[in-house]
């Protein structure tokens, strides 16, 4: 109203407006939000609010069960551990944090509520020392029991687990990407396939909705849903491509690329031709012939383009694959006695220095 400029709410403008805000609560004897926290996505948020996997939701599910067989603090981060989480409570630092080995960074733990701040674990902790010590200390050994090295001359290895150790020594950098995914898909079927089979079979027997929408063949149209099958999708787009093609090496998958992309040239110049002539045409066989043409390289285009599209998702999420699998491979030679007696080295990909397992 003095210059007649409208206000620019800037990210700075932001964070003074914040400032003073907390600075007239605290004079006024308000609640003053110490951390305030960030709005969730709204995919993520609901995920988070219906207990699907998230990242956040995995976290607190390691905790809760570290903290249901813990009565003092190594106890906690030796059960961790062997959840493949790594914390620290370094008191030379303001936060506590949690991440897991194949991350480089942490992530605050009071950002997972109140419930998970450290002074919220070591509580728990004493209450489970206080009152029921002996309990929870007989649940700590049964499922994360400590390793001794007698324990390995006591037990010698079966022949079953000699199949298992070839998973640990499996060199991701020599696997073809083909065997990448399918050692991915392998570990998600076994941790999935039983409980859905079940759940449908349960849900299947018991109501009539389920097997209308089967019979009905209908397709999910809310981002929810669809959000929900993206990754699933994702994955077996990539999969169909990689056993048609059959890649081996990423360079393999390159080559496909720039192949398309000249392809997705070519049959551009050809719609691009059948265009002009459709512009030029007047008699009617010939506008529907070269209409028909032109459909037809738009049809193709979008398939290549589609095919472009699913091998250069191949490329971008191929890393994160392998760390998967990496991840996965520590963490079980990290519960394998046998790995430990043989002196086995676990990675910690932030510090990218390597600390002997005890």
């Amino acid at each position: 109203m003095w210059d007649g400029k409208k206000y620019d709410c800037s990210k700075r403008e932001y964070y003074r407006m914040r400032k003073l805000s907390d600075e007239m609560c605290a004079r006024e004897g308000l609640t003053v939000i110490e951390h305030p926290k960030k709005r969730a996505p709204r995919l993520i948020y609901i995920a988070e609010k219906n207990g699907e996997p998230t990242k956040y939701n995995l976290m607190r599910e390691a905790i809760d069960t570290a903290l249901s067989v813990s009565t003092d603090i190594r106890d906690f981060v030796f059960a961790m551990k062997k959840q493949g989480y790594c914390m620290s409570f370094d008191s030379n630092r303001k936060y506590a944090t949690i991440r897991s080995y194949s991350q480089k960074r942490g992530t605050r733990l009071y950002r997972l509520s109140e419930q998970y701040d450290s002074e919220a674990i070591f509580d728990r902790i004493y209450e489970n020392f206080d009152y029921d010590r002996v309990n929870t200390e007989r649940r700590f050994e049964d499922m994360f029991g400590r390793f001794e090295e007698n324990w390995v001359y006591v037990h010698p290895p079966k022949k079953e687990y000699a199949k298992r150790r070839e998973f640990y020594e499996w060199d991701l950098s020599r696997a073809s990407v083909l065997e990448i995914y399918a050692v991915l898909f392998v570990h998600i079927l076994d941790l999935a396939i039983e409980t859905i089979a079940l759940a449908i079979e349960l849900i299947l027997r018991e109501t009539v909705m389920p097997r209308i929408v089967l019979e009905a063949e209908i397709k999910p149209l809310s981002p929810e849903l669809k959000a929900a099958s993206g990754f699933a999708k994702r994955c077996s787009e990539q999969v169909i491509l990689m056993s048609q093609e059959k890649f081996k090496t990423t360079g393999e998958i390159r080559e496909y690329i720039s192949a398309r992309e000249l392809q997705i040239e070519e049959y551009k110049g050809y719609r691009e031709h059948f265009r002009n002539k459709l512009r030029n045409a007047k008699d009617s066989k010939e506008i529907r012939k070269y209409s028909e043409k032109r459909d037809q390289c738009t049809n193709v285009l979008t398939a290549l383009r589609q095919q472009k599209y699913v091998a250069q998702t191949i490329l971008t999420d191929l890393s994160k694959v392998k760390g998967i699998l990496k991840a996965e491979q520590n963490i079980q030679r990290e519960n394998d006695p046998y790995e430990i007696a043989n002196g086995y080295i676990i990675r910690d990909a932030k510090n990218e220095k390597e600390s002997i397992t005890k």
